[in-house]
Order: C-alpha cells, then sequence, then structure tokens
C-alpha cells in the first residue's frame, strides 16, 4: 500500500523532472528517492517515469497520477494547517449557554474583538436559566457557561468573572425616584414585580429581602426580563434587578436606584466541566474573556 510518504518523493521527482533535485529538495539520498519510486511503481503496477540519461518525464499515468496526488498533497496540507490553527484556538466552534441579560450585554463586545482576532471560529449562544446553563455544560450541550453559580454547579469547575451589583428598579413616575437610594425593606412595601423561580436573580432577590427581614407582595412573575421591564414601565410595581439586565429593559419610562440594606451582588461567573480539559477554541475564548474583565 502507497505511504504518504511515497507521494511526496513521486511529487518531488514529478516537479523536478530530477531524481537528484528531488533527493536534495527532500534531504535525502539520490538512491533512496530511486528506491521509493520504483516501490510505487511496483505497487500500482505501472511506470510513472520515462527515465533517459538526460531526462526524467512522466508517463501517461504518471501524469494522471501527478494530479491527484497533487490535490491530495494540497488538501492534506490544507487540513493539516487547519487542525494547527485548532490546537493553537485560532479555529473550531464553542458553544456557550449564558443567560439573556449576559448575551445582551456583556458578550457582544467581547466576541467583537474575540472573532476579529480568530475568524476561523464559529460561536453558537444559548440563553437559558442558570439552572439550564449548568446543566447543558454537565452534559456536553455548550463547551462553557457565563452565568451565576448556585447548588447545581456544585460538580463543575467555576472561575469568579465579575459581580453584577442590584439596583432598584421603578416607573420613572414613581414616587421613589425621588430618594437618591432605596433599601429593600422600601421594595417590599410596594407591590414587586418577581422573575419566576429557578432564575438566578429570583434567588438572590429571596435571599436579599430575607436578610432584610421583609416579605414582599409579589404582583406578577415573570420569566422574561422585558415582560417584567414593561410591567414596571407601566406603574404596576417596583423590583429589583442587576446592572446588566438593565439593557434588556428598552422602556425609556424605567428609573434605577442604588439599593441598599443589604447590598447585593449576582457573581458571574465561567462554568466549565470539573473532569475534562478545555478544548483549544473554547480555552482560548476564557482566556480571551478574563482580560477582558480583569
Amino acid at each position: 500500500m502507497e505511504s504518504l510518504r511515497h507521494l511526496e518523493v513521486f511529487r518531488a521527482v514529478a516537479r523536478a523532472s530530477s531524481f537528484t533535485r528531488a533527493a536534495d529538495e527532500l534531504h535525502v539520498s539520490q538512491p533512496v528517492v530511486s528506491r521509493t519510486v520504483r516501490e510505487l511503481e511496483r505497487s500500482l503496477g505501472v511506470e510513472l517515469f520515462t527515465r533517459t540519461t538526460r531526462s526524467v518525464t512522466l508517463t501517461p499515468e504518471g501524469a494522471e497520477l501527478f494530479d491527484i496526488v497533487t490535490d491530495l498533497l494540497d488538501r492534506f496540507d490544507t487540513a493539516l494547517d487547519r487542525f494547527a490553527s485548532y490546537c493553537r484556538g485560532e479555529y473550531g466552534r464553542i458553544v456557550i449557554a449564558t443567560l439573556p441579560s449576559l448575551a445582551a450585554g456583556l458578550l457582544p463586545s467581547v466576541l467583537v474583538d474575540f472573532l476579529a482576532e480568530n475568524p476561523g471560529m464559529r460561536v453558537e449562544i444559548l440563553d437559558v436559566t442558570a439552572a439550564e446553563a449548568a446543566q447543558y455544560v454537565q452534559s456536553g450541550k455548550a463547551d462553557i457557561a457565563i452565568a451565576a453559580p448556585g447548588p447545581e454547579t456544585a460538580a463543575l469547575a467555576v472561575q469568579p468573572l465579575l459581580h453584577d451589583r442590584f439596583v432598584a428598579v421603578m416607573a420613572a413616575t414613581h414616587p421613589l425616584v425621588k430618594k437618591r437610594s432605596v433599601t429593600w425593606h422600601a421594595l417590599a412595601a410596594e407591590p414587586f414585580i418577581a422573575m419566576s423561580h429557578g432564575s438566578s436573580v429570583r434567588q438572590l432577590t429571596d435571599l436579599a429581602m430575607a436578610q432584610a427581614g421583609v416579605s414582599p407582595t409579589t404582583l406578577v412573575e415573570a420569566r422574561n426580563t422585558a415582560t417584567a421591564g414593561g410591567i414596571i414601565a407601566a406603574g404596576l410595581g417596583v423590583s429589583a434587578f442587576p446592572e446588566l439586565v438593565l439593557p434588556l429593559m428598552s422602556s425609556t419610562n424605567i428609573a434605577t436606584r442604588r439599593l441598599t440594606g443589604p447590598t447585593m451582588y449576582r457573581e458571574i461567573a465561567v462554568i466549565t466541566p470539573a473532569d475534562t480539559v478545555l478544548a483549544p477554541p473554547a480555552q482560548r475564548f476564557v482566556e480571551r474573556l478574563r482580560a477582558s474583565f480583569s
């Protein structure tokens, strides 16, 4: 069976029209080149070169094989180059599971630079809840997650990235707008618009309310941040959200105020499998992401 080396030697002789020059190019002796070509001819059962004392030319069979071998080796070289790019983290595909607020507010600026530096990269973003993001990494459906860690990430590797501060959110005409800062106690005294159970925002607002020793009257529960923003803008209630969530509330009738008693942050982390080495493209993206927020 013909080896890759046999084909490389054949191509070199065909291009140089000389066994001697091909040997020089390949940094081997001329007898090695001659023997390799004879082995290939014997294997294929045809003569590939017409040899004279003055020249070496391709036979018709050799010319046909040369076209095939040239195409084959060019594609092989291209594939190896692509593999080398993959190993350097410059080529490939990354699946990122992340919260909708991060997909809209945090990732775009990072991706602009990352994809400009690595044009061979393709990125798929799955905007999900924090619990779903952890499940996607655990199951292998996502390479990494960027989300708030919680009990569901206990079996995963968690690398803190940033802290996202909670603010009070209300309609621009709400009486609380007159205050420079608002307490959780003050929010609990108003009809409260909460996110649905399972979201990282809901978990942390419940925790903050408990730490403040209050229990709000929840008027509406919403799964979608934009829905909550529309309800708040209509003046039906108030809420609390991390600052990175605010771009999803596009209404101009929304106001925010500093939130205290306690000051609450949503931790954002890079979540990866605990027992698996990241593929080079994912590792390169994580490094770029962390550099953006260092």
